[in-house]
């Protein structure tokens, strides 16, 4: 073979591998490939069984003398086990190929095929190619025959590569599963057929996992009796274990709790029994169901199971069958943290909760990234979402008038829920029943967990098995994987295998530099190779198994194993209220609190909403005793409200008190949590930022403070951002780095949340660590001091400094937020420092102002067009400039917010009265929403410009005219939405409470007040109707968080009462 440079096999082989004595196996398979459509070979053999001609694949017959060669021939891959398999099983194994091949290939020829039939028949392009005609697509595919397929190769040597895998990986897999099956055949009947012949394969189903090692993956094979099996190219033990366990617990008189399928393990690979899909006889089967569910919970909680997803469960009848078992006693890292970063404290306590928990199963339901913008249901217990999916495909495919076009697939159909007459029910319905079975189990293990640790016990088999450890989602290798194939890799394979680095700077594993370089570079070998990287350990062990085999000693503290036998001896301190209200929280977390999510609004006036509150003059309580100065206009408002708001209020302080997981002098929050820029939430420990973390509902609860003086709320609040502090103290590069520079989720968020804190508890401690905030955020920005000690960096590595094209500029993330942290630093204390920096930040951010073009005014957000709007928009990055004019009154400064506003302003949308969501693009076919919330929309731009004309003189109107514009749209307001600062009412409040002292003399087109009173009224009565606030899933007590959540709205009530003394949270006052 011919590997010298210049060649397509040189140009696909790594430097190590060109320089192994011996070269990979996939070469062979790409010369047989290269060679079969050269020469005399034939493209267009009728009859070939692989090629379906009532569904083609793009180019499919470019492949045919490859499969058609004699070394892929059945005869040849099953040597003289021939007899075993059925024409129609070989053509299942080759058309799967042929499909890899064909996915990976078509979009390359495709590009050709546009140019070569423009050079084929330049008339086609004025009369119309036809769909029938196939003269020039029989021509590009003789071109590629005779030399034209190599010079793409040779284009884009990656792409040889893949290919040279595939059929390698293929031929290796299909040849060892039926040698396997010959090998066991006896056994397989014996054990699975009760000894009678199954007869022939006729149907071979693979790719039903991901690929690891060689390509190899679950396939289930069907014989011509209809029976099935299960073939698993991996270590079946712990399966066996479980199945034992299973029959174990239904001998001794456990509750019920479904099946598991028998297995013949074989070392490196196993059989399983096929579980088939049955129906309900009856509703109370699907109780029964329900009821299994709940024990089969508890047993996956107890063994530390994780990932059971959909997939991973059939359901027979009433019961639930856990079908793939490799991620029981999964192996958690109690130990590989940072010694430095081992923090005993609230927030570690609540993280270990949680990870031992019911929700670390999988099980349950809960959201999963599908996307930047994306996100969708993932658990066993889930209905199956019902989505149409939109994708690139081909049209009129292997025709001259081939193109790509838009396809619809529906989602492939899972087999995990009950279904009774047809009909598929849901576990909502059937909650109270999964939670009994779940309780009952728990119930059962405290009396006989003697019994389950015996040596002869159904536990002990477990010590010897295999377990999988999951050290990153199978979801993040696989986008790796995806975006190596994007055309811009192909062309150099040095930069195809640097698409990989990522995993580098993913996160560490360990605390041992030398195990995170081991793994990366192990999973980047693996992915090299096309596979996804499977790590292992034994059960009993402390060593982690690589892909390749090699192992990182003692990388577990204890084993998988010993932490299970620790849960069950320790039953007596298993939180099981904890547990039972997280399953009730994951399901309210799923399904919502009915209210309406999507951006199209409901056109009707408040007045059809709520009755008026009576209107009597104001008495305000001890506890709300506002100044003379705000007499009038409080006066103003019911007095019935304002007692109702107060009360409301006072009342979120209590449950987020109660809520909250007290530790060693510290407080943290479980709750829901932002799945990115999403509108779903997952429940997670709330962590160090304003917008989602603990730092912000410490800040409400210091305002309450602030309002009742009751110590209570002080020392929580204090206990709340305690984390925060040792996290400032040590001054972690990987941390600062992660954590970034944000308002929202940032050390910007940290610097206003402290310094809020400090005004309202007249703390100066919080004071002295907002200005080790803002000392770590220069750090991070220009990389010239340590982060920690100031030092020189030499002495202690600093945070590593993002690249420029890594910062983003918006508020929530970027470096808008950064600069409304330090500007707020700069107006309270006035330090040069700061107003230096402030002044650094803005100017970068001026630098990525897009200058021409379209989008001139605007700032790019992940590759996307730029967004309008306060969180990641323009309006807020125009505030956040706003404000740095009072000390830098430059003109380049202020041409940059009038850009800003200009870019806005050019998409404003007269017939919707609103500026557009483009974020929201992704999700509605490419169409552009109009919100009216904070984040998106015009309650944020109006809140944005009100806060630009505090800090700029405007020379015209049209920063009024933006803001008149907002008013207009509050008296056709949605009120069937959240009550969240972020994106729901309490947003419409703060608009309304700026409008109200907006600048004397100037229009408003609607009640300002009147407004606000509806808005106010309608929450306390919804709260009042269903006994918590709308936040998008859950009750008050799962939604801590400040602008997700209650303490927001709880803030925005204080600030209703009395605004003079709890200044705008959306404007970062």
């Amino acid at each position: 073979m011919n590997t010298k440079p210049g060649t397509i096999i040189h140009s696909a082989m790594t430097h190590d591998e060109l320089a192994a004595s011996i070269q990979p196996e996939w070469v062979h398979f790409l010369e047989m490939f290269l060679n079969s459509i050269s020469g005399d070979s034939e493209l267009f053999h009728a009859g070939c069984p692989f090629i379906k001609t009532d569904h083609p694949l793009p180019f499919e017959e470019l492949f045919i003398p490859l499969l058609n060669d004699p070394k892929m021939s059945r005869s040849f891959i099953c040597e003289d086990l021939e007899h075993l398999v059925s024409d129609d099983a070989f053509t299942d194994l080759q058309r799967g190929l042929l499909y890899r091949l064909v996915h990976i290939i078509s979009p390359r020829l495709h590009e050709g095929f546009d140019v070569f039939r423009l050079l084929w028949s330049p008339e086609s392009l004025m009369s119309g190619k036809s769909s029938e005609s196939r003269e020039a697509y029989r021509g590009y595919l003789e071109h590629l025959k005779k030399g034209g397929l190599r010079e793409l190769l040779l284009k884009y040597p990656v792409l040889s590569r893949i290919i040279g895998i595939y059929i390698s990986d293929w031929h290796f897999f299909a040849g060892e599963l039926i040698r396997r099956f010959s090998n066991d055949a006896s056994m397989i009947q014996s054990r699975f057929f009760q000894n009678e012949i199954p007869g022939r394969i006729t149907n071979i189903e693979f790719f039903l996992s991901d690929p690891h090692c060689k390509g190899r993956t679950v396939s289930i094979i069907t014989f011509e009796s209809g029976s099935k099996v299960v073939y698993k190219p991996k270590n079946q033990k712990v399966e066996e274990c479980w199945f034992h366990l299973i029959q174990w617990l239904k001998v001794n008189g456990a509750p019920d709790t479904g099946i598991a399928p028998e297995v013949l393990d074989k070392g490196d690979y196993g059989w399983a029994e096929f579980i088939e899909y049955l129906p309900c006889k009856c509703v109370d089967e699907v109780r029964g169901y329900y009821y299994r569910s709940g024990s089969l919970l508890f047993l996956l909680t107890i063994f530390q199971a994780t990932d059971i997803h959909m997939e991973n469960i059939i359901a027979h009848g009433d019961a639930p069958a856990l079908i793939d078992t490799e991620t029981l006693m999964h192996p958690w890292l109690t130990n590989r943290i940072k010694k430095s970063l081992k923090q005993d404290n609230a927030l570690s306590l609540g993280r270990r909760l949680l990870r031992e928990s019911t929700l670390s199963t999988g099980y349950l339901p809960a959201w999963s990234s599908s996307g930047e913008f994306e996100s969708r249901n993932v658990g066993g217990l889930l209905p199956q979402d019902e989505q149409i999916f939109a994708t690139d495909s081909y049209i009129h495919v292997n025709t001259d008038a081939m193109k790509k076009g838009p396809a619809r697939y529906e989602s492939k159909k899972t087999r995990h829920l009950p279904v009774c007459n047809g009909n598929e029910y849901s576990v909502i319905a059937y909650r109270d029943t999964l939670k009994q079975g779940f309780r009952d189990m728990y119930e059962y293990f405290m009396r006989v967990s003697a019994n389950l640790l015996e040596p002869q016990g159904p536990v002990t088999c477990f010590k010897n098995s295999e377990v999988r450890y999951v050290a990153r989602q199978t979801l993040l290798y696989m986008m790796l994987l995806n975006r190596s194939f994007s055309k811009g890799n192909l062309h150099d394979l040095d930069a195809w295998m640097r698409s990989f680095d990522f995993l580098t700077k993913a996160g560490n594993l360990s605390d041992s530099d030398t195990d995170n370089a081991d793994i990366a570079e192990s999973e980047k070998r693996t992915l090299n190779l096309l596979n996804i990287p499977r790590f292992h350990a034994e059960a009993g062990g402390r060593d982690l198994i690589l892909p390749d085999g090699s192992k990182l000693k003692d990388f577990f503290s204890t084993s998988s194993y010993d932490q299970v036998i620790e849960r069950i001896k320790t039953l007596d301190v298993f939180p099981l209220e904890l547990n039972i209200k997280l399953i009730d929280h994951a399901f309210e977390n799923l399904f919502g609190n009915h209210v309406n999510h999507s951006h199209e609004p409901i056109r009707c006036r408040m007045a059809d909403f709520i009755p008026e509150y009576s209107e009597q003059p104001d008495q305000p309580d001890q506890q709300d005793q506002p100044s003379q100065s705000r007499q009038s206009r409080q006066s103003r408002q019911p007095h019935q409200l304002r007692q109702s708001l107060l009360k409301h209020t006072l009342k979120l302080g209590e449950i987020l008190c109660s809520a909250a997981v007290i530790h060693n002098g510290t407080a943290a929050w479980i709750g829901n949590t932002p799945l990115g820029e999403s509108s779903r939430f997952n429940i997670d420990a709330l962590a160090y930022d304003l917008y989602g973390g603990s730092p912000g509902t410490a800040l409400f609860l210091a305002s309450l403070y602030h309002k009742t003086g009751e110590d209570k709320y002080r020392d929580i609040a204090l206990q709340g951002i305690m984390p925060l502090f040792q996290q400032l103290d040590q001054g972690d590069p990987e941390f600062i780095r992660k954590f970034g520079i944000g308002g929202g989720t940032g050390l910007g968020s940290s610097i206003y949340a402290l310094m809020k804190i400090s005004d309202f508890l007249c703390d100066s401690q919080c004071l002295s660590y907002a200005r080790k905030a803002a000392d770590l955020l220069c750090s991070l920005l220009d990389n010239d001091k340590d982060p920690a000690t100031e030092k020189p960096a030499t002495e202690k590595p600093a945070a590593e400094k993002p690249a420029a094209d890594d910062l983003a500029v918006d508020v929530i993330k970027g470096l808008a937020g950064a600069l409304l942290g330090i500007i707020s630093l700069h107006e309270r204390e006035g330090d040069p420092k700061h107003k230096d920096a402030a002044i650094r930040i803005a100017k970068m951010i001026i630098e990525r102002q897009i200058a021409h073009g379209d989008f001139r005014g605007g700032w790019m957000h992940q590759r996307h067009q730029p967004h309008i709007g306060f969180a990641h928009g323009a309006t807020g990055i125009a505030y956040s400039l706003s404000r740095v004019f009072r000390i830098w009154p430059d003109k380049i400064l202020l041409q940059s917010v009038k850009s800003a506003v200009e870019y806005e302003n050019r998409y404003f949308s007269v017939a919707h009265g609103n500026w557009p969501d483009f974020k929201a693009m992704t999700r509605f076919g490419g169409e552009p929403q109009f919100p009216n919330q904070w984040c998106y929309g015009a309650a944020g731009i109006g809140i944005g410009r009100i806060g630009i004309l505090d800090s700029i003189e405007w020379d015209d109107h049209t920063l009024s005219r933006d803001i008149e514009r907002a008013c207009c749209l509050m008296e056709k307001l949605d009120l069937n939405r959240l009550d969240t600062l972020c994106c729901g009412l309490s947003a419409i409040l703060e608009l309304c409470i700026l409008m109200e002292n907006y600048g004397p003399g100037q229009k408003i087109p609607i009640q300002v007040s009147k407004v606000r009173d509806k808005v106010a009224g309608h929450m306390i009565n919804r709260h009042t109707e269903h006994g918590f606030f709308q936040c998008g899933g859950g009750r008050d007590e799962m939604n801590p968080s400040l602008f997700t959540g209650v303490a927001g709205i709880g803030y925005q009530f204080l600030r209703f009462l009395d605004p003079a003394e709890y200044p705008s949270l959306l404007l970062w006052r």
